[in-house]
Order: C-alpha cells, then structure tokens, then sequence
C-alpha cells in the first residue's frame, strides 16, 4: 500500500493491540483441494491484509506529520525481479533407519551417571516457496533440510541443573554423519554431561577474556556480527534502536576482521551451506556483499528494503533477501555470512571487549 518512497512497512505503532483479533481472522486454511474452499480463504486473506496495509499506513503519514524524522531512505529501493520455476521435488525418507537410528543414540543416556533425560530425534522436512506478484515476479523452488539433534540434562551433586546439546545439519539425509558417527557422538554427550556434573564449583566470580572454539566460535560470530546485521534500519515508532545504527562513525570491529556475505555459496569444502537460496521473497536474486569498513547512516546488509550505506562510492542501497515476519513489519537477514580468506575485502571495525565478553 503506497508507493516505493512511502508505503506500509517499516513503521511500529507501540500502542496498537489490534494483531490480537486479528490472529484468527480469516479462518483456517483449507484441508481438501476445493476450488471453491481455497478461493475463498484467499479472498478473506487478501481482504485482512488489504485493510491491515490501509490502517498502517494512515497511522505512519500521521506519524510523519506530527514529528521530524530526519534521513529516512524509501521504503522500497528500485530491484530487478527475475522469474524462476524449478520443479517440484519429492519427498522421500528411510524412515525405519532413523527410527533405529533414534533409539540407538537415545540408548546412550542409560550409562550416564548424571543425565535425569535424554532424548534423541531426527527431523527431515521438504518445503515449496511459490510468488506470484503484479511486478510482473514469479518464481517456485523447494528447500530441503534435515536435522539430528542430541539432549540431554541431569543435576549436579549441589543441586545445579546441567544440560548439553548436539545438533547435526544437513541439506539432505546424505550430508549427515553416518550412523556410527551420530551412536558416538551421543555417547560423548554423556560424558561431557558426566564431565559438567563433577565440574569443580569457581570460588570467585570470573571478569575477562573468554576463548570461544569450534561451534561456540562460530555461533559467536553469528551472534556477534550477524544479528546486528540482520535488521539495522529501526522501524518509525521503535523505541529499540540496533547495536550498529546505536554507533554510527564508531568502531565496530577490530581492523584485521573482513565480513562477508555470500547467498549464492552452495557448499564450503564439500560441505552444504544452508544459507543459499535461488531468489529472495521479492524474487530477487541475491549477490555477494563486503561490509565497508565504515559504518554509515545504516548498515549493509542484502536487502531490496533498503538499507543505506555511506561509503567511498557514496550512499547506495542493496539488494538480497527480504523475508517477512508477520504483519507490516520486514526482516532482514543474511545468508551465508562468514569472515572470507580472499584479501581486499572492507573492514568492520568492532570493539575489542565485544570480542571478549565479561562473565558474572
């Protein structure tokens, strides 16, 4: 509703509660392939929608009249859309291996001192994105995933609660560990569980540095450098402002540290990256982007909403994955963000203590 420099997104209204009737509106979906049931449904839901996108925007031009907001890019940047049919996959599984498969990790637990519970479980899902919008923009294509999760938790001998997890992800059954691999890395869970449970109790509370490895070094940096990323222009109205956008013309990040942001990776040493996808929920595609080493008005990220950058060729905004969160608001997100090995990539620059974080 609107136009690209001023529609229905990218505004809070703080003091509005009207989401909670309208959470039902609509009424379920359809089970049965019945024309008429599914047209129907989509009536009401384009209807709600409709009216949804009239109320928000009257809100947001009152907004705008009664306060001075300086800066505000459009809501809506000019991207090219591309249209991409691929096939409908099928879904298939071996459903009696990981049946077993389960049970055996699951068995596991029993020889743990310490585990009150602990439970094994594999998922394996096939899902089917299809837009049709006026642009004209059409595309279709499936996303696999496949997921081994391990847990477990018990009680240590003055009371604390201890938990441990594992998690295997794949894009494919296939790109999981093999069996043997998953019985062992439920067993090892155990004995990190039994290791955590007789773990000395510290004397004095600990400030300082902390070394992050493996998987914990990586989620950090996700954690760390990809969250604020991922939706640095604050909606009007937000009273919460983002990290990045909080320090404009401040550091960030320590010179030595590049990020980058590639969608369009399909595999890292052999490995699935499940931050590709074809085409964002504009159907647009995405591209690779470098974070310039500084930081501007808001920060880079892939995003057709844009998100202005000030940098050495000038303010520009971006295009890449737009994915919506319910109701007017948008999020923007990232997809396979890394620090790249290649050298002449910008700099973020970050504050050295967000990289050592204090523990009380």
């Amino acid at each position: 509703m609107g136009d690209p420099s001023l529609d229905n997104t990218n505004f809070a209204d703080r003091d509005d509660f009207s989401f909670l009737m309208r959470m039902d509106r609509g009424g379920a979906d359809p089970a049965e392939p019945d024309y008429d049931a599914l047209r129907q449904a989509l009536w009401m839901k384009f209807d709600d929608a409709y009216k949804s996108a009239v109320e928000a925007i009257a809100k947001k031009r009152a907004f705008l009249e009664t306060r001075q907001v300086k800066d505000r890019p459009p809501d809506y940047a000019p991207a090219k859309t591309i249209s991409l049919l691929l096939p409908r996959e099928r879904f298939s599984s071996e459903e009696a291996r990981w049946t077993a498969l389960v049970k055996r990790a699951s068995a596991a637990f029993r020889g743990s001192a310490a585990a009150q519970s602990g439970d094994a479980s594999f998922k394996s899902e096939l899902l089917h994105q299809t837009l049709v919008t006026s642009d004209p923009a059409e595309h279709r294509f499936g996303e696999r995933y496949t997921t081994f999760t391990l847990r477990a938790s018990g009680q240590a001998a003055d009371g604390m609660e201890v938990e441990a997890r594992w998690q295997a992800t794949g894009r494919a059954e296939k790109d999981l560990p093999s069996d043997e691999e998953l019985v062992k890395a439920a067993k090892g869970l155990a004995a990190r569980l039994d290791a955590l449970a007789r773990a000395p109790v510290a004397s004095d509370d600990y400030v300082g540095p902390v070394l992050f490895t493996g998987r914990a070094a990586a989620t950090f940096f996700l954690r760390t450098v990809g969250d604020p990323l991922s939706q640095p222009r604050s909606d009007l109205g937000d009273a919460r402002s983002g990290r990045l956008v909080d320090r404009l013309g401040k550091h960030v990040a320590v010179r030595s540290l590049t990020v980058r942001d590639d969608p369009t990776q399909q595999q890292w040493h052999g490995q699935p990256m499940l931050g590709f996808y074809p085409v964002d929920d504009d159907s647009v595609a995405p591209m690779p982007i470098s974070a310039d080493s500084t930081i501007g008005p808001r920060s880079p990220i892939n995003s057709n909403r844009p998100v202005a950058c000030s940098g050495a060729n000038g303010t520009r905004a971006y295009t890449g994955p737009y994915f919506p969160s319910g109701g007017n608001a948008a999020t923007v997100t990232f997809g396979n963000l890394a620090p790249p090995s290649s050298a002449g990539c910008p700099s973020i620059r970050m504050r050295p203590d967000a990289l050592a974080p204090k523990l009380v």
